[in-house]
């Protein structure tokens, strides 16, 4: 169809980009992703990604991920956060359709002074979920949106995927959080 046009954002590049903090912070050197759907493209490059930029700076990280298979179940949401926190992990991804297991980081944060971080997704978590939040793989739609008005206005048909990365701006990582320790910040540019 010439009229319509799907949207998407390699992600994968900023959790690389989050990995690279998580990987120095980790106590555990344990990292957990929460995978809503075992879809190729969003969770397991993400998840791979994020893997591979803490192992950048620790090779000897390991990578956790359940997959749920469910992306707006907050019972699992939750389960699979605590499998994950079980499983050692002190850094926890989660793509799923809710901020439920950020909160859920955050709460045993803030109540037990553990330290266990979360990264966001799609959107900078630091807002919902707060403190306990490193960073988020963010998804700025207004980049791809611009760009498709103006392809439009300048009479071009229209169809297929736009797919946006951080080089083209529909992409990026949130500034981290004030968790993260000073030393990590030189050299990282959100």
């Amino acid at each position: 169809m010439t009229n319509v046009l799907g949207v998407d954002g390699a992600l994968y590049q900023a959790y690389y980009v989050a990995g690279t903090l998580a990987g120095p912070m980790s106590q555990t050197k344990k990292l957990g992703f929460l995978n809503g759907e075992a879809s190729i493209a969003v969770t397991q490059n993400s998840a791979n990604a994020y893997c591979a930029g803490a192992r950048s700076i620790d090779a000897t990280i390991t990578c956790h991920q359940i997959m749920l298979g469910n992306w707006v179940d907050p019972r699992r949401h939750v389960q699979g956060t605590n499998q994950l926190l079980a499983a050692g992990c002190d850094h926890i991804v989660s793509v799923t359709g809710s901020y439920l297991p950020g909160e859920r980081v955050a709460e045993l944060y803030h109540d037990t002074g553990q330290r266990i971080y979360s990264v966001g997704f799609a959107d900078d978590f630091r807002v919902k979920v707060g403190a306990s939040v490193v960073s988020s793989a963010v998804f700025y739609w207004d980049a791809p949106y611009i760009e498709i008005v103006g392809s439009y206005l300048a009479g071009n048909q229209l169809g297929g995927v736009l797919f946006s990365a951080m080089n083209t701006g529909g992409v990026d990582v949130a500034p981290p959080s004030d968790i993260v320790p000073p030393a990590l910040l030189p050299g990282f540019e959100a």
